[in-house]
């Protein structure tokens, strides 16, 4: 295969994986905390970039590359400090269960 049938087979597996990480990811929140309303928050939080994309597009474009690139990069070492704070001070299950939101074993 060349060309834009090549295109179009790759954009056809990512698309395909992408699919099967919301599924799975649904499947292991309402796994976890027995919840369906964690399984559509999963989904939820899961689509809302794809929502939002058009807007934030359109924002972008309006804004100086430099400082937005500076703000997104800090915002995203808060939250990696934060996961790795979580994941520094607790056990593997109380870690997985306050992700997913359920109550602590004790």
């Amino acid at each position: 295969m060349t060309g834009a049938s090549a295109d179009c087979w790759q954009a056809s597996h990512i698309h395909f994986g992408d699919s099967a990480l919301y599924l799975s990811m649904g499947i292991w929140a309402k796994d976890l905390t027995g919840s369906n309303a964690a399984a559509g928050l999963v989904f939820l939080a899961m689509g809302v970039p794809y929502l939002a994309a058009p807007l934030a597009g359109h924002l972008t474009d309006r804004v100086r590359r430099k400082p937005l690139l500076a703000a997104t990069n800090a915002f995203s070492a808060m939250a990696v400090l934060l996961l790795l704070d979580c994941c520094l001070t607790t056990s593997s299950l109380e870690r997985l269960r306050h992700l997913a939101g359920g109550p602590s074993p004790r």
